[in-house]
């Protein structure tokens, strides 16, 4: 039997969480472990072995017999509002502080990929954002960034690589409840901010493949910017959505919204990366903004 690298999924769960699993188990080359905290969708998991815990206590003894040789790490600890987050955040901060620690003395060949977000740059207007861009964290990522301070550090030792993915376009994600929703509450497509922003979007399973692909070929050490079709600015983006859904853009008031979520769609962040060998090393399942939205749509069941 041909050897099956041992993957522990962290928030395997989640939303990419989910979309990474089914991607690890389709190329038959993992045996994972998922940290399964409440319900799973067991179809999904059948395959996987399951270990019901909770981040904050989660113990990696308990692998000891079986040490992973990689950890996926998507989860956080949830929070509501910003005093919320941040409360959460400081407890996830402790939780992957004790994690790291954890696994360099038990597995100290283990490596890591922690997934992050591209809010983590802060707005750049029309300034492409490389990996080397000093980060200003915005909207959710204010609080996020505080977890992954363990993950940023150990950067430099080499164990630890960090993904920073854009807009994930897939179901249950933001795209439906921003747009789709909304579109049908209104009637029309919503305008968050000025139109001008740039925003760089990918499909769920290329998030998820792509993940796969950097932990298979790109170097640890490094942070990655992980983006599918080139950034496209948002009155592109309205656009293209208003001629599938046949509907009229708005502007929409951002006083409506949660202060971080009003920050976040308005924000302009166009990604560029200095790894542009790993990138196009990775074949686009959806390479275009129209291959995204087609699919989606029609996985919605959104008649186009």
């Amino acid at each position: 039997m041909s050897h099956k690298t041992h993957v522990l999924v962290l928030g395997g769960t989640g939303f990419i969480g989910t979309a990474l699993v089914k991607e690890l188990l389709a190329s038959q080359e993992y045996r994972v472990s998922v940290l399964v905290n409440k319900s799973a969708p067991y179809r999904t998991f059948e395959d996987c072995n399951l270990i019901p815990g909770q981040l904050e206590t989660f113990d990696l003894s308990g692998l000891k017999h079986d040490p992973p040789e990689l950890i996926f790490h998507l989860a956080r600890i949830a929070g509501r509002s910003d005093s919320g987050r941040n409360k959460s955040a400081q407890r996830g901060k402790k939780a992957n502080q004790r994690l790291l620690m954890q696994a360099q003395e038990l597995f100290p060949s283990c490596k890591w990929l922690y997934v992050s977000g591209s809010l983590m740059y802060g707005n750049h207007g029309d300034e492409t954002v490389f990996e080397s861009t000093a980060h200003n964290p915005i909207a959710y990522a204010k609080e996020y960034s505080i977890a992954e301070q363990p993950f940023v550090q150990g950067l430099s030792e080499g164990r630890v690589m960090m993904a920073h993915p854009p807009w994930i376009v897939g179901r249950a994600s933001w795209f439906k409840y921003f747009y789709l929703h909304q579109s049908e509450l209104k009637n029309c497509i919503p305008k968050y901010g000025s139109g001008k922003e740039w925003m760089n979007l990918i499909h769920l399973k290329d998030c998820a493949g792509m993940i796969r692909h950097y932990a298979e070929n790109a170097a640890f050490g490094n942070a990655y910017n992980l983006f599918g079709p080139e950034a496209i600015t948002a009155d592109a983006f309205l656009e293209k959505l208003s001629t599938r859904l046949s509907l009229p853009i708005k502007e929409f008031d951002l006083a409506e919204l949660e202060p971080a979520s009003a920050e976040a769609l308005s924000s302009s962040i166009r990604l560029g990366t200095l790894y542009p060998e790993i990138k196009s090393s990775y074949s686009l399942k959806y390479s275009s903004v129209d291959n995204i939205l087609e699919d989606v749509l029609l996985t919605e069941n959104v008649h186009i």
